[in-house]
C-alpha cells in the first residue's frame, strides 16, 4: 500500500478497514478467547499506529500487521502465563505453610 494518505490517521483507519478481520482472527486463533482478541486486535492497531513512521514497505502491510499482532498475542499469553504461574506458586506456599501449622489458624487467615 503506497504512502497516498494525508495523514497517519488516515493510513491507519484504511489498514483496519481492510485487515481489522484478519488481525481479529489471528489473535483469537493465538489468544483463543473473542474478548480477549477484541482488545488485542485494538492494540495492534495502536501499536501500528505508533511505528507507523518506521513501516519500512518492504513487507506487505498485511505481512506488517500480522507481525505486530502475532507479537502482541504472544507477550499476552506470556504475561497471563507469568500470572498464572506466580498465582500458583503463592497458592503452594500457602498451603504448605498450612501444613507445617497443622491447618488453618483463623487468626493468620484473617483480612484485616
Amino acid at each position: 500500500m503506497p504512502n497516498e494518505f494525508a495523514s497517519p490517521r488516515e493510513e491507519i483507519a484504511a489498514l483496519y478497514s481492510r485487515y481489522g478481520h484478519v488481525v481479529r482472527v489471528r489473535c483469537r486463533q493465538l489468544l483463543r478467547d473473542e474478548e480477549a482478541a477484541r482488545d488485542a486486535t485494538q492494540d495492534v492497531f495502536v501499536k501500528a499506529f505508533r511505528s507507523l513512521e518506521r513501516f519500512r514497505r518492504e513487507a506487505s502491510p498485511l505481512t506488517w500487521i500480522l507481525q505486530i499482532a502475532t507479537h502482541h498475542c504472544l507477550n499476552v499469553i506470556a504475561s497471563q502465563t507469568a500470572k498464572w504461574r506466580d498465582a500458583f506458586r503463592r497458592h503452594e506456599e500457602h498451603a504448605a505453610e498450612l501444613a507445617m501449622h497443622g491447618g488453618a489458624d483463623p487468626e493468620r487467615l484473617r483480612i484485616v
